[in-house]
């Protein structure tokens, strides 16, 4: 697994990078202070990016878009210094698969990265509301599709991954979706978060290059 941390503190970073080595130690790192530090191309892309968001304004999810349109087969998960709800569905909308606080005690810190390594995916419970009703059991077939829309794949991502049309994939979108009784990814994100993502499979496993 190729993870690209980008934070502005060095500090922050450094401690992300040690949790990191301990829950993954065969993970490949690297490290940037923004995304305007991007080289124009990567020997080997990442698979997984987490990012810090800025703290105030119109533009602190900025980033999540133009990573993105640059990984797009990347898991993005955003981070932030403080557990701000609004902030975290700003984030998911802009294509983020979780949301990771830094005022979560370091256990909890540990599960969450763990959680992001092995689901790609995440949300803190405290920034959730009532637990609503169970999620219906899904096909094989349908928790991957499941897996992919919630991680903010694009369609073209979906497509290659599944081997399915444009047509066939929005189909099975569409029936998903009905299934959950949610309309779109952050619904789903919610919901699933609330139910403890049951029945995601690890999402690294199907990596091509492996951990």
């Amino acid at each position: 697994m190729r993870i690209l941390i980008i934070a502005d503190q060095a500090l922050f970073r450094q401690g992300l990078r040690v949790l990191l080595q301990v829950l993954r130690p065969s993970a490949r790192l690297e490290e940037l202070a923004g995304v305007e530090q991007l080289p124009a191309a990567f020997e080997h892309e990442p698979d997984l990016i987490l990012v810090k968001l800025g703290c105030s304004g119109p533009a602190r999810c900025a980033a999540l878009p133009l990573l993105r349109q640059r990984f797009a087969g990347a898991v993005l998960v955003a981070l932030s210094d403080v557990p701000d709800a609004e902030l975290m569905r700003e984030a998911l909308a802009a294509g983020a698969a979780g949301y990771l606080p830094g005022t979560i005690d370091p256990s909890s810190s540990m599960q969450a990265l763990q959680q992001v390594l092995d689901l790609g995916v995440y949300l803190p419970p405290m920034l959730l509301s009532a637990k609503p009703a169970s999620a219906p059991e899904l096909a094989p077939a349908e928790r991957r599709l499941l897996q992919l829309l919630l991680q903010g794949l694009p369609e073209p991502v979906q497509m290659a991954r599944l081997g399915r049309s444009l047509a066939g994939l929005r189909a099975d979108i569409a029936a998903l979706w009905a299934r959950l009784g949610v309309s779109d990814r952050v619904q789903a994100l919610y919901l699933l978060a609330a139910q403890g993502w049951p029945g995601l499979p690890h999402w690294h496993q199907e990596l091509a290059h492996g951990d």
